[in-house]
């Protein structure tokens, strides 16, 4: 008799769940937000140093959801299930590489509806309250699927939701990665 006799029917008859990014494929409407990333300092960017390939250096800015309210995904099973999507936050990452700049330049005009005069700009903006409509793709890396903005639309509501954090207390908490410690470059 084995440790797992209860499960084994359960385990021959069910089919492997799918691997899935944070949230599902979609159009949502996004306003940068600032965030609390456990290190009790509210930022709404977070300079990135990629040492470990060529020194690229980028930038962190914090997506989150104001619309829709839910997401349809299938289950396993193939069962249909509403996902509450709203409020959940997405990192978006802008790698500065000579290649990337063109793609750059593009998506963040469209975030801010205008041109930088320089890179040296992106320190300056307060990103926080900027808002764009996203198109999410899952893009698989190094073994991982996360959800990933592919492309950026401009989106300007008429008044920015009134739950937007105002506080340190407010803000959301996401968790430190990995190498992803307050004062800490990112290696990617």
């Amino acid at each position: 008799m084995g440790e797992f006799d209860g499960f084994e029917d359960d385990w021959k008859n069910t089919p492997a769940a799918e691997m899935r990014g944070r949230i599902p494929e979609g159009t949502y409407k996004f306003m940068l937000t600032a965030v609390n990333e456990g290190d009790d300092v509210l930022r709404d960017f977070k300079l990135l140093d990629n040492t470990q390939k060529g020194g690229s250096k980028g930038i962190k800015l914090y997506a989150e959801i104001i619309e829709p309210e839910t997401m349809e995904v299938v289950t396993s099973t193939g069962a249909k299930e509403q996902m509450k999507v709203k409020g959940e936050i997405l990192e978006i990452l802008f790698w500065i590489t000579v290649k990337n700049i063109p793609f750059v330049k593009r998506d963040i005009k469209t975030i801010l509806g205008r041109e930088l005069k320089s890179l040296n700009e992106l320190t300056t903006i307060t990103w926080a309250g900027k808002t764009f409509e996203g198109i999410v793709k899952e893009e698989k890396y190094n073994g991982f699927v996360n959800s990933r903005v592919k492309f950026y639309n401009e989106w300007r509501p008429q008044a920015a939701p009134k739950d937007t954090p105002k506080t340190l207390e407010d803000a959301p908490k996401v968790g430190a990665a990995k190498g992803d410690k307050p004062g800490e470059d990112v290696a990617f």
